[in-house]
């Protein structure tokens, strides 16, 4: 029995809906990032217990025409073979997407877990706060929305009658959007 454990060698069949697939899941990604110059990071384990990466810089323009270049396109295609064969799933045992953008103002990072076939964002451990204070979230916690009835607080509250609250993972409350999304709030100081 050898010491590590021998890869499965996927069909060509696997192989071509798995790199097609990693193209729509590619095109997926550029557009949840949206314009600028972002790094995807791609770790995976193997069946064999030995961890692969990759990594590739992307300028994106979602101005029409949409324009997609990678600074090096050799790390493009291996980030997007090591995609494809961690889409199709034979021969990974776990991987994760990261995009980071170092855009002023506010830096971000988005990430997804790669199982059953696709790319899956990951929740939020914590809430993010930009630089000056504010909170990041735009959802709020399920089940936490709530209507104010105006009548019954009085004539001096009527003006509030109708507007919808909800929490906030980082702990307030906040009115929403017409689209159902967080105001613009500051989570309570700890």
């Amino acid at each position: 029995m050898p010491a590590r454990p021998e890869l499965t060698h996927p069909g060509d069949d696997a192989i071509t809906a798995a790199m097609n697939r990693s193209l729509t899941a590619l095109s997926a990604v550029v557009q949840a990032l949206g314009d600028g110059v972002h790094t995807l990071n791609l770790v995976g384990l193997r069946t064999d217990h030995a961890f692969v990466t990759g990594r590739s810089d992307l300028s994106i323009s979602t101005n029409p025409p949409l324009r997609l270049s990678a600074l090096d396109e050799d790390e493009f295609y291996a980030l997007r073979a090591l995609l494809a064969f961690a889409l199709e799933g034979s021969t990974m045992r776990s991987a994760v997407l990261v995009a980071t953008t170092a855009a002023e103002p506010s830096p971000r990072a988005c990430g997804w877990s790669i199982r059953d076939g696709w790319l899956h964002p990951m929740p939020d451990t914590k809430p993010g706060v930009t630089p000056d204070g504010w909170c990041t979230n735009t959802q709020p916690v399920s089940g936490t929305t709530r209507q104010v009835n105006g009548a019954a607080l009085g004539g001096k509250f009527f003006s509030m009658h109708g507007r919808r609250y909800a929490d906030c993972p980082c702990g307030s409350s906040s009115s929403l959007t017409e689209r159902g999304n967080l105001r613009r709030h500051k989570p309570p100081r700890q």
